[in-house]
């Protein structure tokens, strides 16, 4: 998630709101992660994995999109990326699930490399990011521009991998 690693640059040094703010806006923003495994426990084994990483995409990109197009309001923004957070919680714990239950496989092994491309990818995202949004002055457009964009491939990419696995089911 860009937002944890640009967010006390945009909050705090791009707009000059104090940590208490930077504080009550991070909660906020990343505090669909914990909705969403609140809901995860409500609808496990109830609804299909493939159905719930798409609907959880949809959230993902339908906050961004909120965001994007919301830009110079802050508020509007972070209550986009509690969207975004939620979407990302329910659709990352199905894939992290799928790929932790594939066949013929070591569980610890498979879990492993996929924390370590995760964190690969968020490693030189955020860096990357951080030079764009550098770029321009850590502006919420930037941020939130930067954020959908590349929301854009990684939809698409939940979204082939949920139609790979459309038949697993949650045994």
């Amino acid at each position: 998630m860009l937002w944890i690693g640009l967010a006390p640059n945009i909050i705090m040094g791009n707009l000059k709101l104090p940590m208490i703010n930077y504080a009550i806006y991070q909660l906020i923003a990343v505090g669909g992660l914990s909705l969403s495994t609140i809901i995860m426990q409500l609808v496990a084994g109830r609804v299909k994995i493939s159905r719930l990483i798409k609907v959880g995409n949809l959230f993902a990109f339908g906050g961004l999109a909120i965001g994007l197009i919301f830009s110079k309001n802050l508020n509007i923004v972070v209550m986009g990326m509690l969207l975004y957070s939620f979407g990302l919680g329910i659709s990352n714990s199905l894939i992290m699930r799928l790929v932790m239950t594939a066949a013929g496989l070591s569980q610890s092994m498979l879990t492993s490399l996929l924390i370590f491309i995760q964190t690969t990818i968020f490693a030189i995202g955020i860096s990357a990011a951080n030079n764009f949004c550098s770029y321009y002055h850590y502006s919420l457009y930037s941020f939130t521009l930067l954020s959908f964009s590349i929301a854009c491939l990684f939809s698409i990419l939940a979204i082939v991998y949920a139609h790979m696995n459309m038949g697993r089911s949650w045994n």
